[in-house]
């Protein structure tokens, strides 16, 4: 059996929708933590001490994307270092690496179903995340790949661990992201 371990906090961040611009790749922003002008990423964090070192686990998001044209999306998952996280500038991309992308779907329907799911395991020892990441965008499955990046430097001293964070680009107008899962289950 299978369980939510963590999810955003908080809880009731979910849905998030983002409303996206035009080849412009954005973070999923917290409804609940973004107040007016700033820019406050929708995270799943791994807190210090948690059960996950050394086990696998899986990480999966979900939801509906729109689009108002023809378009391509793409999305990305990012691992979130503990220092950027603590220190408030996950939305800044480039602090961030990025560890799976779906590279550019066709998304030519007005709204359909996505889904990311991550096989990951991340240790204290070697203090690196690896793993896979594969996705379902309407209804075009992308192959399962090894991350894109490999992630070094984690510690189970840190709080949290390590973050995660989503990101869309769509190609054409009048798009729309809701994420209605993310979470990490055991």
């Amino acid at each position: 059996m299978r369980s939510k371990l963590y999810g955003p906090v908080p809880a009731a961040a979910l849905p998030a929708a983002l409303a996206v611009a035009v080849n412009t790749e954005l973070p999923v922003l917290n409804p609940i933590l973004t107040p007016t002008g700033a820019q406050i990423p929708l995270l799943v964090n791994i807190p210090s001490g948690s059960i996950l070192d050394g086990r696998p686990f899986d990480l999966l998001a979900g939801g509906i994307i729109t689009t108002g044209a023809v378009s391509t999306v793409t999305a990305k998952l990012y691992a979130v270092p503990s220092a950027v996280v603590a220190a408030g500038t996950a939305a800044t991309l480039g602090n961030d690496t990025v560890i799976a992308s779906s590279g550019a779907v066709n998304q030519n329907t007005v709204a359909a179903p996505f889904q990311i799911r991550g096989k990951l395991i991340f240790d204290s020892t070697s203090g690196k995340l690896a793993g896979s990441v594969t996705f379902s965008i309407n209804n075009t499955l992308v192959a399962e790949a090894a991350l894109s990046n490999v992630v070094t430097g984690l510690s189970g001293a840190n709080d949290p661990i390590i973050g995660f964070l989503l990101t869309f680009t769509l190609s054409g107008a009048n798009g729309s992201i809701t994420v209605n899962q993310f979470d990490v289950d055991f």
